[in-house]
């Protein structure tokens, strides 16, 4: 008998990684040692494999990634848990979790990742994959269309294959993005703006990947409204098209229910995630040894020679990030002149410190900077 010819299109049917947690409890601890163990379909472990652990309850998340013998063992308080796996050649999936308090718990389940059949070696294939016959789909140009956008990301977010997730929060880069910064917000300050986006980029996308899985199991919706680039920013190049997105908690106390997700600019007929205003919702305060961080440099602002000329002074409060190498990246003006705001951004955005710590170690911290303009000394 002649062996059947195996077509491109089946080259697609799918691996199984099976992946064992394994829970024993410490009578005098509250957390239960969990081991992770990632093995392909072979039953051979993979090493390498990174493992993104979220807690339902609190949003807080612990990255590890399996030693030579596809092994890790982290601490988990009794609760419920999203598992993110991510390993080269294999999609990225997510499994949902449950970690009890009784000793030797074990959860044993399969994750579906891309590739050849199990019995067959995998040939090389020298053609492209063919593109989608269908592109992505196109949203207007107003609040209304970021908040379709978000819904579809969110049904991404259901699906235990993290690949068209992952596609889709990609398509929100911004193009060009150091031309882009430049071209609307001068060259001194696009270059300081750009820099910090594209030095963050790919771990603001793996966190906003985390964030949209976690709402997948929240009680909400999307809720979006334009806002007034022109009172934000000095712009080089004219307004721009700028959106908020929040989380609606529909069960939240009165003035509680929206939470602030990310902000969107509209540029080149797509919605672009603005990553440098990066916010943490849903976080519970970090608990333990926290030792605050240290300013060992600071610039002063250059008071702007308008402001100067018609006497504005005042508070500028930005909200910040001070990074775990002590650099600053600048969120948002919570508060303060837009005259003034500007020179108040450049200033801090030179900053450097001694970084948060918590339990003997740097950690990216939120917090608020204020920046004062005073025409007396």
């Amino acid at each position: 008998m002649n062996p059947r010819p195996i077509r491109a299109v089946r080259l697609t049917v799918l691996l199984l990684i099976c992946c064992s947690v394994v829970a024993a409890q410490e009578a005098t601890s509250k957390s239960v040692t969990v081991a992770i163990e990632v093995t392909d379909g072979h039953g051979s472990r993979i090493p390498k494999a990174q493992a993104e652990i979220l807690s339902v309850a609190t949003a807080g998340s612990k990255t590890l990634v399996t030693d030579d013998e596809g092994m890790a063992h982290l601490e988990l308080e009794p609760g419920s848990y999203v598992v993110i796996v991510n390993c080269v050649a294999f999609k990225t999936v997510n499994r949902h979790i449950t970690v009890g308090s009784a000793e030797s718990q074990r959860f044993e389940f399969a994750l579906q990742v891309g590739g050849c059949p199990i019995s067959d070696p995998c040939p090389v294939i020298s053609e492209q994959v063919p593109a989608r016959t269908s592109g992505p789909a196109s949203y207007t140009n107003s609040s209304t269309g970021l908040r379709q956008l978000l819904d579809n990301i969110l049904l991404a977010a259901r699906s235990e294959d993290q690949s068209e997730l992952l596609s889709m929060i990609r398509e929100t880069e911004i193009p060009n993005y150091q031309n882009w910064f430049t071209a609307n917000f001068g060259q001194e300050k696009g270059e300081s703006w750009a820099e910090p986006y594209g030095r963050w980029l790919a771990k603001n996308e793996k966190e906003f990947q985390v964030l949209l899985v976690k709402l997948t199991h929240m009680d909400g919706e999307f809720a979006t409204e334009k806002l007034d680039s022109a009172k934000r920013y000095d712009l080089f190049d004219g307004p721009l098209d700028e959106y908020r997105a929040s989380w609606k908690t529909l069960a939240a106390p009165k003035g509680e229910e929206l939470v602030s997700i990310g902000d969107f600019f509209f540029v080149e007929g797509k919605f672009r995630w603005d990553s440098n205003t990066h916010y943490f919702p849903f976080q519970k305060p970090k608990t333990g040894s926290i030792v605050p961080a240290k300013l060992v440099k600071k610039v002063q602002p250059e008071y702007p020679a308008e402001a100067f000329e018609k006497r504005i002074e005042g508070i500028v409060k930005l909200q910040v990030i001070v990074r775990t190498d002590g650099s600053v990246t600048v969120q948002n003006v919570v508060e303060g002149d837009p005259a003034l705001s500007p020179a108040a951004i450049e200033a801090v955005r030179q900053w450097h410190y001694e970084p948060w710590q918590l339990n003997g170690k740097p950690i990216d911290m939120q917090t608020t900077i204020d920046v004062i303009f005073s025409l007396t000394k």
